[in-house]
């Protein structure tokens, strides 16, 4: 009897570890997801907002920071490791956030203009043709 009552909690823990694993994966599934709509939905011309970092001291924002954070995002929502509709539109954004951030003269720019904005939420309601012909210089 002891041996079907050691058995029994050996399966029960088994099981269990399964059955976790499989919520982690749930939840990892859901996190990604949510991610890949963060990145959609956020402003297209504000590159620390599409990467997720706090614009409010852009000066504490380095180049190293930068890279590990389009690093950690572009694997979570990668295209090969998700299945998401809009999963390549969010992972393109993201590439294009950190080659504009790692660019120190569109940077320099843009911190400009954030600082030009006391309050960030004005930088939302700039014209979006200024500002892109401001930030990135003229249309061609």
């Amino acid at each position: 009897m002891a041996t079907e009552t050691g058995t029994r909690g050996s399966h029960d823990t088994e099981e269990g570890l399964e059955i976790e694993q499989i919520l982690k994966g749930e939840e990892s599934l859901l996190t990604r997801e949510q991610e890949v709509e963060r990145v959609v939905a956020a402003f297209k011309l504000n590159p620390y907002e599409i990467l997720g970092l706090d614009m409010t001291n852009p000066a504490s924002i380095t180049e190293a920071v930068i890279r590990k954070t389009y690093r950690q995002k572009s694997l979570l929502i990668h295209p090969d490791k998700l299945a998401h509709p809009r999963g390549v539109e969010a992972f393109d954004l993201l590439k294009k956030a950190e080659g504009f951030l790692l660019d120190p003269e569109k940077r320099r720019r843009l911190e400009i203009t954030l600082t030009l904005c006391d309050d960030h939420d004005l930088f939302r309601y700039i014209n979006e043709l200024d500002l892109y012909i401001y930030v990135y210089g003229n249309v061609v």
